[in-house]
């Protein structure tokens, strides 16, 4: 899932699951002043070069009662990666 510039979202009780990018965010990636919030949603073996689970740059992120397992962040963040939030 990939939001970008002045994007809002609600994501509840969702499974990312098995999901890779090649540079940011494998399951999920949040950009340039978006609003997003993550509420009870689990990030599963998720790839990427950084923030395997999910990248967020230049965003409001709230992040609340998700889980975190086996995801992966070649370079940096295997299971988030997050830049001027």
């Amino acid at each position: 899932l990939y939001t970008y510039a002045y994007s809002k979202a609600l994501i509840d009780n969702t499974s990312f699951n098995s999901n890779s990018a090649t540079n940011f965010g494998g399951g999920l990636s949040v950009r340039f002043l978006s609003e997003v919030s993550l509420f009870k949603c689990s990030f599963n073996t998720n790839t990427s070069a950084r923030g395997g689970g999910f990248h967020a740059f230049q965003t409001e992120l709230t992040v609340d009662s998700c889980t975190f397992n086996q995801n992966t962040g070649s370079i940096a963040g295997g299971a988030m990666y997050t830049n001027f939030i």
